[in-house]
């Protein structure tokens, strides 16, 4: 079994990242940016890796982080009532 090439692993990690980034559906992403705005003080748990998640989410959705789409995105109401 041979060894993917450096292109080929840069394809697939392209590929992986489109695939994330058309799963990440507006509607549930807004969601869940009010859900983490809202929870603070934060109620428990990793903090750090779960606003890591977001950012990553968010990056791949076309915004700079998570405050910076929450603040860009439409509301729920808005993107349910675009449908």
């Amino acid at each position: 079994m041979r060894e993917a090439s450096r292109e080929e692993l840069v394809e697939r990690l392209a590929e992986a990242e489109a695939a994330l980034k058309a799963a990440i559906e507006a509607t549930p992403l807004r969601a869940i940016l009010d859900w983490y705005m809202c929870s603070d003080p934060w109620p428990g748990g990793d903090q750090k890796e779960v606003t890591e998640w977001l950012d990553h989410a968010c990056r791949m959705a076309g915004y700079r982080d998570w405050v910076y789409a929450y603040h860009k995105m439409p509301s729920v109401e808005q993107l349910l009532k675009d449908k």
